[in-house]
């Protein structure tokens, strides 16, 4: 048994350290937005491999030494026009990491699939830093006689980090990611106005289905900053 639990051991941290590629190295080019639309100036940038344990009520970087000696692949600082140049190691993992950071505060991470990177380079031409904002989502019979209420929200979170794929950024699947399951609230008819609060970022697009009782409406709604009530009707 304690020969077993030492084979486990080890293999966990062999699981668990990164491995670099040798003699390869990526090149990365962006320019950073701030959340209202002007370049973000001095602000840190740093990629990584670090892998996310998810616990019930809490989430470790799954390593056992500092990640600054381990995990930090390449970082730079914007300059006056919010743009990045990194040249940074490559290592065997599938996901990056890009993590934003101003006066050491992170702000922003984001997933990055390896195979965005065509001939070890990778130009993102925007990346956002949102804003975390709590909104008010009303929703609103068509026929006047309200139901019970079952909502589904697929919507953008500081918990779930977008992935960059074939160009775009994303909402990684509740497969690809756990910290990514769609929210489902239960709203009854007897609540007057019909109601639910959701925390999300902005800018950003939330998914919002309700379903009835008979039938279900989904709507694609567009989350701004500047907006904290969304009337959805049903």
């Amino acid at each position: 048994m304690k020969n077993l639990f030492l084979c486990s051991f080890l293999m966990v941290i062999v699981a668990c350290t990164p491995r670099l590629e040798n003699d390869t190295r990526l090149y990365l080019e962006a320019t950073i937005m701030e959340p209202d639309g002007s370049r973000a100036t001095d602000v840190e940038v740093v990629l990584s491999n670090y892998r996310i344990i998810n616990r019930l009520f809490s989430r470790d970087n799954a390593k056992f030494s500092e990640p600054d000696r381990d995990f930090i692949l390449g970082r730079a600082f914007t300059d006056d026009e919010g743009k990045i140049e990194m040249t940074a190691l490559s290592a065997t993992n599938s996901l990056f990491y890009l993590t934003i950071y101003r006066d050491d505060q992170p702000l922003q991470d984001y997933r990055i699939n390896k195979k965005s990177f065509t001939n070890l380079e990778l130009l993102i031409p925007e990346v956002p830093i949102k804003e975390e904002l709590d909104v008010i989502l009303v929703f609103q019979s068509s026929t006047g006689v309200n139901n019970d209420l079952d909502i589904q929200i697929v919507a953008e979170s500081m918990d779930c980090p977008l992935l960059y794929e074939n160009g775009t950024f994303q909402l990684p699947s509740s497969i690809e990611s756990f910290e990514c399951n769609p929210q489902f609230i239960g709203v009854p008819a007897s609540e007057n106005p019909q109601q639910a609060p959701v925390t999300t970022l902005a800018p950003s697009q939330m998914e919002v289905s309700i379903f009835n009782g008979t039938s279900t409406t989904t709507s694609t709604i567009q989350i701004d900053a500047n907006t904290q009530t969304y009337v959805i009707n049903y």
